[in-house]
């Protein structure tokens, strides 16, 4: 196609970027031709069309359309060139993969959040249907269909597309909680937080807005791109007082739930504010100040996001049972509290007289058979597994029931354990209702 701008010659109703006219873009087999103007855009259509004939090639005038933003309503009659040839004017065309419309205030991408988040849907919809085949998928299987089948969707265009419009940006992130709620077994009302300090994922807010930003430094880093010096006229713009692409991005910034200044900061500060999160809920007492294993297998290293242990449980049931327990997810009463019920109503089932927290029937009530057998095989396989330094921890921790259990559900190696008889609990609780 190197002859074709010998047919366009330029103009005055040229889209002119950082003083780079473009009269036509091309990518693989689709082109776009641009003008400001209805008689400009008919001098480029002729222009193709004789291409077209001198390369020995058709003009396909029905897969042929043309889009109008902003302009009067004259323009949006077909437009008529050559001999009795007519293009469509449309106001909603698919292009490169978007969906692009030339209608509507929310921007000429707002349909294409839509379009995104159904696809994204039916991909989790088309996940349950295989689950019903083969039982629940485990949590690191999840994850990584997840990046590939569902992500994809959720952050197509993110590089290019600014989430200014809060709405279309929680169409998309909807979906998203809801594929990690399924894979963790948590209900609706969880906190959102910890959809993503346990699975190691990012919220998509902030997945998206740090991908727009690296595609601005690849920009600076390139600037002799055509999409260089497009982003230079919109800076232009934008000190010049227009509302642009550039103010749009400084408006999803401020939008963040943290301060951030860099890209860095962007991707750093996440895992600070989901942490603080965590920190600020008394019902997730048992992931506080946790940490995960440094390169000598030390549990050192704080990590507010990454796919914790206790999620690579390969019984399904045992795994989701300690992951609502760990998550304040769970049967137990006290979760009462937080519904506003009164304190009678909130006491141990079995024993009746102090609240039923989770440490209470865990190592505590003596009142039930079946638990206080579950609970003799739990601590004799915990003590089992225990190095002599872990077991005078846990003996100097017998007057506190909450701190021992949260000693014990932070081990690594006890996760299996734990897992089992938070499941055995489950069913005991499950049974007495």
């Amino acid at each position: 196609m190197s002859d074709l701008p010998g047919f366009m010659s330029r103009d005055e109703d040229d889209v002119v970027l950082d003083g780079v006219a473009v009269t036509n873009v091309e990518q693989a087999d689709d082109v776009l031709l641009l003008s400001l103007s209805r008689e400009g855009l008919r001098r480029k259509v002729e222009g193709i069309s004789r291409w077209c004939s001198v390369n020995f090639m058709l003009f396909n005038e029905t897969k042929s359309v043309v889009m109008v933003f902003g302009g009067k309503a004259g323009d949006r009659v077909p437009l008529v060139f050559g001999e009795g040839c007519q293009l469509q004017v449309v106001t909603e065309v698919s292009y490169l993969g978007f969906l692009v419309t030339s209608s509507g205030s929310s921007g000429p991408l707002r349909k294409h959040y839509n379009v995104k988040a159904q696809k994204a849907k039916r991909i989790t919809g088309t996940m349950r249907g295989v689950e019903k085949l083969t039982g629940l998928l485990p949590v690191p299987c999840a994850r990584k269909l997840y990046m590939a089948l569902v992500d994809p969707h959720l952050t197509h265009g993110a590089d290019v597309m600014v989430d200014h419009v809060e709405r279309a940006r929680r169409e998309q992130e909807k979906e998203q909680e809801q594929y990690l709620r399924r894979v963790l077994g948590v209900g609706s009302r969880c906190r959102k937080c910890i959809l993503f300090t346990e699975t190691g994922l990012i919220p998509l807010q902030v997945r998206r807005l740090s991908l727009t930003v690296k595609c601005i430094l690849y920009l600076l880093r390139n600037p002799a791109l055509l999409a260089s010096a497009a982003y230079r006229e919109l800076v232009s713009l934008d000190f010049a007082g227009h509302r642009t692409w550039v103010s749009r991005l400084r408006e999803a910034i401020t939008a963040l739930p943290y301060v951030v200044g860099l890209l860095e900061e962007i991707n750093g500060g996440v895992g600070r504010w989901l942490q603080g999160l965590v920190d600020a809920s008394p019902d997730l007492y048992f992931i506080q100040g946790r940490r995960e294993p440094d390169a000598r297998g030390d549990l050192a290293v704080a990590a507010p996001v990454a796919l914790r242990q206790y999620l690579r449980v390969s019984h399904p049931g045992y795994r989701r049972a300690l992951t609502r327990v760990l998550l304040g997810e769970h049967r137990y009463a006290v979760r009462r509290r937080g519904w506003g019920q009164a304190r009678d109503r909130c006491l141990c089932r079995f024993c009746g007289r102090v609240t039923e927290t989770v440490e209470h029937l865990w190592l505590v009530c003596g009142r039930s058979e079946v638990l206080a057998a579950g609970r003799r095989r739990f601590m004799v396989d915990i003590w089992k597994a225990a190095s002599l330094e872990e077991r005078a921890e846990l003996q100097g921790l017998n007057d506190d029931a909450r701190s021992q259990l949260k000693v014990i559900l932070s081990s690594r190696r006890w996760v299996t354990i734990s897992a089992r008889f938070a499941y055995e609990i489950e069913r005991l609780l499950k049974d007495s209702e």
